[in-house]
């Protein structure tokens, strides 16, 4: 009962803070990795991290707003050539023609950097810090960690995560 409210936060959280990997928890479990995130906090909630998550994306968003910028590549031309050569008494020629290469258009926001780094700037501001979860010691199964009951566990250095292809656990053993 107690890792009911762990399990279905660790798995809308995943989706919600951006959870640092590339492959499922399930996936990284398997392989003995750790889990990573991006913003973790003690004691939250997924209505926690949607609102926090979202109201920091807003505040960055009217901090540093988007600035468009556009841009060309350089260009640069590789030079035609003529060939010639004689057969019998005429003289044949053939003429490759000069290429040009890059002179692109493309647009990006010199801002994102800066955006992104206020959103993370906000995040932290309320608590959130990345983390690095290692996976529990085989033999450990959800019933042997100790949960907080709803939200994220607070982070010890006996704290780790038990994964299936479904769902994921936090906790201590």
């Amino acid at each position: 009962m107690r890792l009911k409210a762990i399990a279905w936060c660790c798995g809308a959280a995943l989706t919600l803070i951006g959870c640092t990997v590339d492959q499922s928890p399930g996936q990284l479990y398997q392989a003995g990795k750790p889990l990573g995130f991006a913003a973790y906090k003690a004691g939250a909630t997924p209505e926690t991290i949607k609102r926090d998550d979202l109201n920091c994306t807003i505040e960055a968003t009217q901090r540093v707003p988007q600035n468009t910028q556009i841009r060309t590549t350089p260009t640069y031309a590789v030079p035609g050539r003529s060939y010639c050569r004689q057969i019998g008494g005429q003289t044949r020629c053939s003429i490759t023609p000069p290429v040009i290469y890059g002179g692109n258009t493309y647009s990006y926001d010199a801002n994102a950097g800066l955006r992104r780094a206020a959103k993370n700037q906000c995040m932290a501001d309320l608590g959130y810090r990345p983390a690095l979860i290692p996976p529990c010691a085989e033999g450990i199964t959800p019933q042997h960690l100790k949960s907080p009951g709803k939200g994220f566990p607070r982070l010890t250095r006996e704290t780790c995560f038990i994964a299936s292809e479904s769902q994921y656990f936090i906790g201590e053993p």
